[in-house]
């Protein structure tokens, strides 16, 4: 048996775990799965929403989930702001429009500026201005991304919900 296939014992030891930024405060199956109760009860007082993945099933695709329109109404009489946060740079006031939603944060400033991407502290920093600067603890991040979403949220001290990502035509 050649050094590369004999088993080394002390490779069972080792065990990879996931860095603590990139775990969720919490962690549901769906965007429609979402508990209000939970949150209101957690303090959450702000909703960040990400759109491409956790709303609608791919980039760029803005045909919002119909399960998830019933949530959001709900988030929106329950939290003081209900926002979309997205990396996406095209103009999504339509969408913010035909969900009622109260502010759209993208990586571009109103001007065309290119601010930064989430997880960068440059977007999250235009956030807190925006809100008029809230705890963080009383904001929550949704989106479908341990990277962008998860860990940009939980490196400004916000609540995380990790959504599995909606996948109707099995892209990822």
């Amino acid at each position: 048996m050649s050094d590369i296939t004999q088993a080394d014992p002390s490779f069972e030891r080792i065990r990879l775990e996931p860095h603590p930024d990139y775990l969720p405060t919490w962690q549901v199956a769906c965007f429609s799965e979402i508990c209000i109760g939970m949150l209101v009860a957690s303090g959450i007082e702000h909703v960040l929403i990400d759109l491409d993945g956790c709303l609608t099933p791919a980039y760029h695709h803005y045909d919002i989930d119909e399960k998830a329109k019933p949530v959001i109404a709900k988030m929106i009489a329950t939290f003081k702001t209900v926002n979309l946060a997205s990396n996406n740079e095209n103009d999504l006031s339509g969408v913010q429009d035909s969900l009622g939603l109260t502010n759209v944060f993208t990586p571009l400033l109103p001007d065309g500026t290119f601010l930064g991407y989430k997880p960068e502290a440059e977007y999250f920093d235009r956030i807190f201005k925006e809100l008029g600067f809230p705890n963080p603890s009383t904001m929550l991040m949704i989106g479908d991304d341990p990277h962008h979403d998860v860990a940009g949220a939980h490196r400004m001290q916000i609540p995380s919900m990790l959504i599995d990502r909606l996948d109707p035509y099995g892209f990822f």
